[in-house]
Formats: C-alpha cells, structure tokens, sequence
C-alpha cells in the first residue's frame, strides 16, 4: 500500500427501510419512538435520516442447520421444527432467493461445502434475546417448493397469511415484529447470482468477505458504506489495485485492468496521465472526494513508482504512439 484514505460512514444517508433492517425494528416503532442511535431523524423527500453511530457487524452464535448447503426445504423445515423451542419469541426473519445475499446481511460462515467457502442460511430466525437459527431450502422471490417451505415456516410462527404470502414476490424479505406484536415487512432487490453461484464472493484466507463482481448494482449492494480506500502500486511495475474496505471489513479489489487497459508495455506519459483520472473517479464513484493536497501526493508517488523507463515494445508501437502524442500537442 502507498497510499490510504478514509471516509465518515457514520453520517451516510439511510432509508427509513434501511434503518430498519439494521436495527430490525418495525418502521413504525422508529416514527413513533426517540432512539438513541438515531440523530433526530432527519428526512429528505419524506424517507431517509442517518445513524449517528456507525453500522455495527452482527455478533452471534447462531443454531445452524446441519444440512446447509443442500438446498433441500424439507430439511429446513425438520431442523426448524426440531429446534423452534429453542427460541423465544421472534423479532425478526429474513429471507432470501440468493443466498449469496445472507452472506452480504453479515449472515455467513467459512464452510468448505460451498465453492465460495462462504456457508450461507436461505432464512434467518432471530428472537428477542438475540439466539439465531440458520436453516437451508427455504426461499422467497417465486412460486415453488422453495417459498412454499417459507410460507409453511411463517404460518406456524403465527404470521398472517397476508405478510407469510408476501414471499413469493421478492428476491429478499425482512419480517420484522415489536414486543407488542406489531409486524412489519420489508421486501427489497439483491445481488442476483444466474449462473454464478456465489457471484465471485468469497472468503479470503483471514476470513474476510470478498468481492469479483464489477456491476454497479453488485458493487453498491455489496459495499453500500465504504469505509476506507488503498492504492497500491508495485515497485517499478504497473498500476495495481484500489482496495474499497468498509466498517465490518469486507473488501473489493479495483484491478488493473479496470483503471486502465492491460498492456505487454512499460509506462508511457500518457497511460499514467490516464490512470490517475480514472483513479480520481473510481475513488470519486465511492464517497472518497480527495482534497487538493491528497491528490498532489497521491500524484507524486504514482509519478515516482511509475517513472517512464526505457520502453520494451517494439519500436515501430514506441514510435507511432510518439506521434499520436505529438499530434495531440499540436492541437
């Protein structure tokens, strides 16, 4: 690393639903209750306040179903049934199509059954002393077996059969329930995984989760309050990597490639003129604005790491790339 700047997360707009989700509180608690994590909810266009505090990662043991990975609902639903006394009243279940998204929700664990080694539940349990249930085949976001399980699990924790039917609708669903029985349910999109299983998300060897995906939506869904951004440039060698880290510690890798197009040929004034404006953008596209002196220093060091030596291709290239510069001069 040559270079690192930081952002304050703790002031990040949130959706009214955002908030929810993070404090699993029904929203209609938070208009009517003063929380303490919540900087007199201030709204924009009637639905967004900010957490005074930064998002906190879930801490918990959670009862896992011991068939997690299979994909089967009637295994899911024995384990619930064997365990459900296990749990006290619930305050909150999440649901998911992807499960790559439980992952994204801070619910995983490092399994070798899955590609990714990233072990991931369909469906969530928690109660109101925080003890979890992980449990595998019961999804949402379609009409089959899959959400027909969740429907099924639903009803018998005693949800209607409005809120247990708003499964079939939504690739991600949260149910949310108060002391006083009040319910809540927010349903929202999530990282959509077609083909690719995990959608290049995977554990790292210190247990970090970490991302390929180079979509915008995925990028924004998987890292929503960047926290913290590396540069890193080898010693006499090309432009690297930009590492997006944010507050719970998942990473991002901008490669190379993506700065500036790979090429078999040393630093030319051009290409390094180039990489520091998609550099700026990229840091930019990701909440970190650089002031006038981090640029300058920023700048300087990628000036003296990627100084123009002599160049390796062939001469003929050297020569009518010179001239296109040249030209552009004179213009």
């Amino acid at each position: 690393m040559i270079f690192s700047v930081q952002r304050d997360v703790s002031k990040d707009p949130l959706t009214l639903s955002q908030v929810a989700e993070l404090l699993e509180i029904p929203r209609q608690q938070i208009l009517k209750t003063k929380l303490p994590l919540i900087d007199e909810p201030r709204f924009y266009y009637g639905d967004v306040m900010s957490l005074r505090e930064e998002i906190t990662t879930k801490d918990s043991d959670p009862l896992i179903d011991e068939h997690l990975g299979s994909g089967c609902t009637q295994y899911g639903l024995e384990f619930f049934q064997a365990n459900r006394k296990r749990l006290g009243k619930i305050r909150m279940i999440a649901i998911y199509h992807d499960s790559i998204n439980a992952a994204v929700d801070g619910y995983f664990v490092p399994h070798k059954g899955f590609v990714s080694g990233v072990g991931t539940p369909h469906l969530v349990l928690k109660d109101f002393e925080g003890k979890e249930i992980w449990l595998d085949g019961l999804l949402c976001g379609y009409g089959g077996e899959g959400p027909r399980g969740s429907y099924s699990l639903l009803k018998e924790c005693g949800f209607s059969d409005e809120v247990a039917r708003v499964v079939e609708y939504a690739p991600i669903v949260k149910v949310l329930q108060d002391e006083d029985g009040n319910v809540d349910v927010i349903t929202r999109s999530g990282i959509e995984t077609g083909n690719d299983q995990n959608k290049g998300i995977y554990l790292t060897d210190s247990g970090v989760l970490h991302s390929k995906s180079r979509k915008p939506e995925d990028i924004d869904r998987f890292l929503p309050h960047p926290k913290e951004a590396e540069v890193h440039i080898g010693e006499g060698e090309r432009f690297k990597t930009l590492l997006i880290r944010d507050e719970s510690g998942r990473e991002m890798w901008i490669e190379a490639s993506k700065i500036i197009a790979d090429c078999d040929i040393e630093w030319h004034p051009l290409s390094i003129k180039q990489a520091k404006k998609t550099l700026i953008s990229e840091l930019n596209r990701f909440g970190f604005e650089l002031d006038k002196g981090q640029k300058q220093t920023l700048f300087d060091i990628i000036d003296t790491k990627l100084s123009v030596k002599s160049l390796s291709r062939p001469e003929k290239l050297f020569d009518w790339m010179d001239a296109i510069i040249e030209k552009r001069k004179r213009q």
